[in-house]
């Protein structure tokens, strides 16, 4: 099964759009808050994915939780934002949170910052801020209960080969 995973869009819809277009084939949408309520137009438009959203510091829809504990395939995932969980001065807290739950990846947002690790069992997955022209996401290939993540650039800096 393959999961997109973005975050910190902003309001911005073109880049999530030609996420979704690019994906088709995708099951679930992962979104990690910041979305500014544009993930309501994105399942009217794309109705075929499931959507996993949580809600971000410049979120307002009080709907939407604060972190979503979901299995894939055999895969156990924890999504949040981040703030909540100071992930802009440490995973310390993330981690906890992964351990006390018996996580296998935990995907987070808030600070623009795509980055993937791995400590103690766990997959940390920050996708990067959708928003912007460099944006980034991630796309997690869920199958026999292991996962396959990877962070794909919208587009590539003008240095770049």
């Amino acid at each position: 099964m393959k999961i997109i995973v973005m975050s910190d869009n902003h309001g911005m819809l073109r880049n999530p759009r030609k996420i979704l277009e690019t994906h088709r084939d995708a099951e679930t949408v992962v979104h990690l808050g910041d979305s500014q309520e544009t993930i309501k137009d994105l399942m009217i438009e794309f109705p075929d994915f499931r959507y996993i959203a949580v809600r971000g510091n410049c979120d307002f829809d009080f709907s939407l939780p604060d972190y979503e504990i979901f299995t894939i395939d055999g895969v156990r995932f924890f999504a949040t934002h981040g703030h909540k969980y100071n992930v802009k001065f440490g995973l310390d807290r993330l981690m906890y949170a992964a351990e006390e739950n018996g996580i296998n990846v935990a995907l987070y947002g808030h600070t623009h910052i795509a980055r993937e690790e791995y400590e103690d069992g766990v997959y940390y997955v920050n996708p990067g801020a959708v928003s912007g022209y460099m944006g980034s996401y991630a796309l997690i290939e869920v199958k026999d209960g292991q996962a396959l993540i990877s962070i794909v650039f919208l587009n590539k800096k003008p240095t770049d080969p």
